[in-house]
């Protein structure tokens, strides 16, 4: 979202003979930094026995600006299942057991 926001710059011009002022009167606009959009692919997924492998997907996020990185989190799944966090663009999930949701 942009918003204008006015800002007034004034020249002063002095001579012997006349003393001039200009103002010029200046929109800019201002932008408001919107938070990113994380967005997994596929948004679910069912993996099959004997494959145990699942591979997320995360270049279709957006930023309005850059995104610069990515930080994969596991919010949910059993307590034996060990996960090293990435700072990628796409994650590899390995040796995942059964049931996991």
């Amino acid at each position: 979202m942009k918003t204008l926001r006015s800002l007034l710059v004034s020249y002063r011009f002095v001579s012997i003979l006349s003393f001039f002022v200009y103002r010029l009167l200046i929109y800019v606009a201002l932008r408001v930094n919107e938070p990113p959009v994380a967005v997994i692919v596929p948004s679910s997924q069912t993996v099959h026995l004997p494959n145990n492998v699942a591979i997320l997907d995360g270049r279709t996020s957006t930023d309005d600006t850059k995104i610069v990185s990515y930080k994969w989190n596991l919010e949910k799944g059993p307590i034996s299942y060990q996960f090293e966090p990435k700072s990628q663009i796409t994650l590899e999930l390995n040796g995942m057991p059964p049931q996991i949701k």
